[in-house]
């Protein structure tokens, strides 16, 4: 659950953290804190360095998620007793890093870039 609320300039995020390990929660933490860092600058080389930061800690939420731990039990060789571990947190890094890649090239006019202003 996620709750916010606004009041004087002051944004309140709320966030059920039960379910998730400290390290979820670290990164929750980092996210915010860079965000909050990146909308701000106004500073080049900080603007640049934050959206590179925001970027990598994108990809580590990804491979954070709970979804990667619905099949943890490996074994040394990287396979579960079911067959063989499908990586898909890279996976799913990829196929978000193919579609920016078709938002920014103009490959697929269908996706594009949405600017919220509400």
């Amino acid at each position: 659950m996620l709750k916010y609320s606004s009041q004087g300039g002051i944004l309140n995020l709320s966030i059920n953290t039960k379910g998730l390990n400290e390290a979820q929660i670290r990164v929750i933490r980092m996210v915010n804190s860079v965000l909050l860092e990146l909308l701000s600058s106004n500073n080049e080389a900080q603007f640049f360095e934050k959206s590179a930061e925001l970027m990598r800690l994108s990809a580590i939420t990804i491979k954070q998620s709970n979804f990667n731990n619905l099949n943890s039990e490996q074994s040394v060789i990287g396979h579960s007793l079911d067959g063989p571990k499908i990586p898909y947190a890279e996976q799913a890094i990829e196929f978000s890093i193919d579609n920016l890649f078709e938002i920014f090239s103009g490959i697929n006019l269908s996706n594009k870039l949405v600017n919220f202003d509400n």
